[in-house]
């Protein structure tokens, strides 16, 4: 997949960008001025990461459901922006880790999620956002874990070891982006899985982590 084609799926993926306006993320640069448009994404055979987990119960990538989330959590609101390709629907939960109190965004695009609001990515932040009606997830949905194996906290080298050199890079940000082949419900026809990781580094340490999947023909 050429970066042209990558940037117009990254657009459809949500996650801190889309949330910015209205979750108090910071906008990152824009990744792709400058970039050749014959740069490749790397292909790899497995996903990179599947879910996140709350507690025990999983939120998995293009399989869950908001409204599934939501279920489990008294007070859960889903919310929505924008419309078309700028549609983006979320749940925004605060939660204890250690002494300090984290936020997680858990979203869906409102065209690649399609009516059911598949679960397409998560966002977890280590400092809360002025967003002040996202209900506190209960202990038994606690801990709040990603199966990439790495979450706020964990050092930039552990991503680096992890899933190599990032793709992108502006200043304390870093953005890693896996493409793999997958066929659905036994049809020949290929389909193509983007998923992507980005991360804010505060004192060489994950103070934003985003995770976003989207699979496309």
């Amino acid at each position: 997949m050429r970066i042209a084609s990558i940037a117009a799926v990254l657009a459809l993926l949500g996650g801190s960008t889309a949330l910015a306006d209205d979750a108090g993320l910071e906008l990152p640069p824009d990744w792709f001025a400058g970039l050749p448009s014959s740069k490749m994404v790397r292909m790899v055979n497995h996903p990179m990461f599947g879910s996140i987990m709350l507690g025990k119960v999983p939120a998995i990538f293009e399989k869950s459901r908001l409204a599934d989330v939501a279920a489990d959590v008294r007070g859960s609101k889903i919310k929505h922006r924008g419309d078309a390709g700028a549609s983006l629907y979320w749940l925004c939960y605060r939660f204890k880790e250690g002494a300090a109190t984290r936020q997680l965004y858990v979203t869906a695009h409102g065209e690649m999620g399609g009516p059911e609001h598949f679960v397409g990515g998560a966002v977890l932040k280590e400092k809360i956002s002025d967003e002040t009606d996202c209900p506190r997830l209960p202990s038994k949905l606690l801990p709040v874990r990603s199966d990439i194996g790495l979450g706020l906290g964990s050092r930039e080298q552990d991503f680096l070891l992890r899933l190599g050199k990032p793709d992108m890079r502006a200043g304390d940000r870093a953005l890693w982006m896996f493409e793999r082949e997958t066929h659905l419900g036994g049809s020949p026809e290929t389909w193509t899985v983007l998923q992507t990781v980005e991360v804010e580094f505060r004192k060489g340490k994950a103070a934003i982590l985003s995770l976003n999947q989207v699979t496309s023909d």
